[in-house]
């Protein structure tokens, strides 16, 4: 659980690029297989 806050403070970053963002959530998925139907894009 520590390295998923670690990961949503880092996503609250004002100097944050998509680069950085993508490598997050790509760690979020691996690290958290759970939170892959949460984090899957949708379009409306």
């Amino acid at each position: 659980m520590k390295r998923f806050n670690s990961v949503t403070k880092k996503l609250q970053c004002d100097d944050i690029d998509l680069a950085d963002v993508c490598l997050l959530i790509d760690s979020v998925i691996t690290d958290y297989s759970s939170t892959l139907d949460q984090l899957k894009p949708t379009i409306s």
